[in-house]
């Protein structure tokens, strides 16, 4: 169930939020049914792949712990323009996608 979508470069300063949105946009494909396999996410750097694999992580488990976090990731994620699925970010949902994650 994979959706129509486009690619995304994201090129900014240091400390204009790179991260955070390569994080938030990682979690809306999975969300969208992308398989994490098929998701390419660079950066320039091994210490900056390992904070947004350590962010994705934390952010799925935060939503997986917790309901009102699970809603809190499911606004951040329709902020960031991917339509998903009204179900795709519930606990259930955010428990399953950090499963086959890790």
């Amino acid at each position: 169930m994979e959706a129509n979508i486009q690619h995304k470069a994201i090129a900014a300063a240091a400390g204009a939020g790179k991260t955070y949105q390569l994080v938030t946009r990682y979690i809306a494909l999975l969300a969208a049914g992308v398989p994490a396999e098929r998701i390419i996410a660079l950066t320039f750097s091994r210490k900056a792949a390992g904070e947004m694999f350590d962010r994705v992580v934390a952010a799925l488990a935060r939503a997986a712990a917790s309901e009102s976090a699970a809603s809190d990731l499911g606004t951040r994620l329709c902020e960031s323009g991917m339509s998903l699925p009204r179900h795709a970010v519930d606990r259930h949902s955010v428990c399953d996608l950090l499963r086959h994650l890790l």
